[in-house]
């Protein structure tokens, strides 16, 4: 059985050399490198094609939660985050599974006897984790320029005005579509009636007034 290839990534050398120390213990891994920066790590992912990546979340240049987002969307490979922000229930962890992390640990304490430990059985086990490729968020296309305006909404007016639910059949200059325009004549007949009934309104309001001063 093949040993598991671990790339180690972090911007301590300390850090590299316990974690390196604590995988080399069993004989089913194999460190292939290290990098002290996402930098260099992009060049050995390319160069060594690791099973396995363990990364950390503050470095140098890009933090280590952005790379995790590349290497998931760009060369999916099971990535275990290694740092003191990615302890149990912390923010960092929970954004880190968000994106596409296996497994997070915190680096050990001062005075750890076995710093570590339990590190080599969660980089096999990470081993078989299916990593699947996050597609890239699209911009939003800009419009074609076709000399057409498109459709209004409902929301188009900036200052929060109702705009007409129509849309013109050419440029800047062009007539309005018949159905808009046959709207907008039932409309200017609807106000011609409500000024109508409003001005018979008005007229018999003073009527009534004029009829009680007597």
């Amino acid at each position: 059985m093949k040993p598991v290839r671990v790339l180690i990534v972090d911007d301590s050398a300390t850090m590299r050399g316990l974690i390196s120390l604590a995988l080399r213990k069993d004989p089913g891994i194999e460190v292939v490198g290290t990098a002290g920066d996402p930098m260099k790590a992009r060049d050995a992912i390319k160069a060594q094609n690791p099973d396995v990546i363990t990364l950390d979340v503050e470095m140098p240049g890009m933090n280590g939660l952005e790379f995790l987002e590349k290497i998931v969307r760009l060369r999916p490979t099971p990535v275990i985050m290694v740092s003191n922000l990615t302890g149990k229930g912390t923010e960092a962890a929970i954004e880190a599974m968000q994106i596409g992390a296996v497994c997070c640990i915190a680096k050990p304490g001062l005075g750890d006897a076995h710093p570590f430990a339990e590190l080599p059985s969660i980089v096999k086990a990470a081993a078989g984790a299916r990593v699947r490729p996050r597609p890239a968020l699209k911009a939003d296309a800009p419009e074609p320029a076709t000399g057409k305006r498109r459709p209004m909404t409902a929301t188009d007016e900036s200052d929060g005005r109702l705009a007409a639910n129509g849309s013109s059949t050419g440029g800047g200059g062009g007539a309005p579509d018949n159905n808009l325009r046959a709207h907008g004549n039932g409309l200017e007949r609807e106000s011609r009636v409500m000024l109508e009934e409003k001005k018979n309104t008005i007229g018999l309001t003073i009527t009534m007034k004029i009829f009680e001063s007597y």
